[in-house]
């Protein structure tokens, strides 16, 4: 209940529109738009009595202190300040504790965190990729990183690679979405948009499946 009281408590619009200028997507699950698997589904959106509702629940109606951990970037700086001012409405005491991502990333990995506001790059253009960083904590990447120990999520993320029907796969990610999105310890706040320049004399160029998105759009802009 508690991670979903924080779900519901972030303005996911207000850091789209203010921090990312509208440079980003709303998109609330760890696979990208354009990915196999991907359906539109973005069950949150800031609730503060919701919130509050879930807290109460969970026994933390008085909120609690937690260390909110981000990098020095100036993006980042400003989402620790936007998400510190979303949890503290619902009695969430978050102090926000800068660090170079060096010395972050090696606490990250060491399980050594309470909150983190940080990226994910994709490795191989396939759901793979992410379902099992995000929901497989036999892989200890992510969700072992949060301590997130759901064999459910794992047994889903460990099949869905395995299957070789595609109705059946693009089934299993949606259960699998679905259940993170209840279950999982992450606020997915937006998938940043990219911009490419290519000039009009290279030809046949092929951008790859890479990065946070496939969702190109090569637009004249001279």
């Amino acid at each position: 209940r508690v991670r979903q009281a924080v779900k519901y408590a972030i303005d996911y619009n207000a850091i789209i529109d203010k921090v990312m200028s509208g440079f980003a997507i709303n998109n609330q699950q760890f696979l990208p738009v354009g990915y196999f698997g991907y359906v539109e589904n973005n069950p949150y959106y800031q609730d503060i009595e919701k919130a509050k509702e879930l807290m109460a629940e969970a026994g933390y109606a008085d909120g609690f202190d937690v260390e909110l951990v981000t990098n020095t970037t100036e993006r980042r700086r400003t989402e620790a300040v936007v998400v510190q001012e979303n949890l503290s409405k619902i009695g969430i005491r978050a102090e926000i504790n800068i660090m170079q991502a060096s010395q972050m990333y090696a606490k990250f990995r060491e399980q050594g965190l309470q909150m983190i506001i940080a990226g994910w790059g994709v490795d191989y253009p396939d759901a793979d990729a992410l379902a099992h960083p995000f929901a497989n904590h036999r892989v200890k990447q992510l969700a072992w990183r949060c301590a997130w120990y759901d064999d459910y999520a794992a047994d889903l993320a460990e099949a869905a690679g395995k299957e070789i029907n595609e109705d059946r796969r693009f089934q299993m990610y949606q259960d699998l979405t679905n259940y993170w999105h209840i279950y999982g310890p992450f606020a997915m706040m937006y998938q940043p948009i990219e911009k490419w320049g290519v000039r009009n004399e290279v030809k046949d160029y092929d951008i790859a499946a890479k990065g946070y998105s496939v969702h190109f759009d090569l637009t004249r802009v001279y």
